[in-house]
């Protein structure tokens, strides 16, 4: 077989000449519309703030009752959408872990607030134990100051916890034990009365483990958050939540999808949708220097992140790109099985990168290259992670899972499925399928293999 990177890094150059420009798509919102937030400016950045400070007014009797001091920590802008990241204070001091984010469309239209301000905190805010004092607390609470590599951090503010709200030095001690196990500690230190309230480990470059339904053993970036790891990978950019079988994928809906500890022994569904969607996030920037399917590390949807929803409806055999995120089906346990399989997670992703890029129509013959596309950049991401001989095999894993063998469609010799064409004369032009998507995309998917491997056509 040839090199697959090889074959595919000149098939993408020969078809970024005949897309759409770049800069026309990035003024565009994901369902099309112009957008205001088009190239993430300083500009855009502040009209952004101001619609939410704005809405924030407007709601004042419910958003901000009780909350003191707001102050604005960032403003991010991707796929045509703003998140605006606002942080509550009291007397100027910063109310630890104390953050909302008000969701701008690309219309100018809040569409919602991730609500984590507290409200109602109430502290004297003078300080009685002095800083230095507060840090030798601390150092001496976490082990001394043997391994202590570096200055700790340290910041006044007030912390809400579970003993009440507090004045509190907040101070990071980074360690290095010599036995491979760096830390971040973080302790709070009362500045009243010199108690040390709350520690944690906020060293956060987790790596999980899970064994899973398609991909085995397996580890893959997590975020950890209040000793919880979580399916989440904010440097990726990527998240995987659980719609728990609600006919829903809309944000309200979503659930994390949790552990522990760092070994996630539930839920493989949601561990394979995660690793397939990491996995085509590295794929694509690995091969082609590409920043997710909007090449901008967009479109994002839940918690700002790139977004697979795993558990939606009940028995639901299928799986979508819907503009926004991609959505997982369990499956009937007979004629497919939770489709979250790798090839299936990277053939939906690249169903967001078409529409970020040549836009082909989802209908007849452009429907039929969108859709070949899809199975083209799945093999991709599959032969890419695990360099496995059935690349040429769509949705094998997920496919009948008691019937060995089979799979939903066949790259190599499409007309095995009894219904894909493989060359242009025997192109369906009927209605069905959006006029054969599917059908149809047999003739690229061959057209690909030949490319990568070489030889002749099936019937020849």
């Amino acid at each position: 077989m040839r090199s697959l990177p090889v074959v595919l890094a000149a098939l993408l150059a020969a078809c970024t000449d005949t897309l759409v420009d770049p800069s026309v798509l990035q003024d565009r919102s994901p369902d099309g519309r112009d957008s205001l937030f088009a190239t993430g400016n300083e500009e855009e950045q502040r009209l952004a703030e101001d619609i939410a400070y704005a809405w924030l007014d407007d709601h004042s009797d419910r958003a901000l009752e009780g909350i003191g001091d707001l102050s604005t920590r960032l403003v991010q802008i991707r796929g045509g959408r703003a998140h605006v990241r606002i942080a509550q204070e009291l007397d100027g001091l910063p109310v630890f872990h104390a953050q909302s984010v008000v969701h701008v469309d690309a219309e100018g239209l809040v569409t919602d607030m991730t609500d984590g301000w507290e409200h109602g905190v109430e502290v004297d805010t003078t300080p009685s134990v002095l800083e230095a004092d507060a840090v030798a607390l601390a150092v001496e609470a976490t082990g001394g100051w043997d391994f202590v590599d570096r200055d700790p951090d340290v910041l006044l503010g007030v912390l809400r916890h579970a003993t009440g709200d507090h004045l509190a030095w907040r101070i990071r001690v980074p360690r290095f034990d010599g036995a491979d196990k760096p830390s971040q500690l973080v302790s709070f230190v009362d500045a009243h009365d010199g108690t040390v309230i709350w520690t944690y480990d906020d060293l956060k470059t987790a790596t999980c483990s899970a064994t899973t339904s398609y991909n085995g053993a397996v580890t893959f970036p997590c975020d950890s958050s209040g000793g919880r790891y979580q399916l989440t990978s904010t440097a990726r950019g990527a998240g995987t939540f659980s719609a728990a079988n609600v006919w829903s994928a809309d944000s309200w809906y979503l659930n994390d999808v949790t552990s522990s500890s760092t070994r996630f022994s539930s839920d493989a569904t949601s561990v394979d949708a995660h690793f397939g969607l990491v996995s085509t996030l590295d794929t694509y920037a690995g091969l082609f220097g590409r920043d997710g399917m909007d090449g901008h590390g967009g479109p994002v949807y839940q918690d700002g992140l790139t977004t697979a929803v795993t558990h939606y409806g009940s028995s639901y055999a299928n799986a979508f790109w819907d503009g926004q995120r991609m959505v997982f089906g369990d499956g009937d346990g007979w004629s497919m099985g939770a489709l979250t399989a790798l090839d299936v997670v990277g053939h939906e992703f690249t169903h967001g990168v078409t529409e970020h890029t040549a836009g082909l129509v989802y209908a007849n013959q452009s429907g039929a290259l969108n859709e070949s596309m899809s199975d083209v950049f799945g093999a991709v991401v599959e032969f890419h992670q695990q360099g496995r001989a059935s690349v040429w095999k769509v949705g094998e894993d997920a496919m009948t899972p008691h019937t060995a063998g089979d799979a939903l469609r066949y790259m190599d010799d499409p007309a095995r499925d009894g219904q894909s064409a493989d060359h242009m004369s025997r192109l369906y032009t009927g209605g069905w399928d959006n006029g054969g998507v599917h059908t149809n995309s047999g003739i690229g998917n061959l057209a690909f293999q030949l490319v990568a491997d070489g030889g002749r056509h099936p019937r020849r």
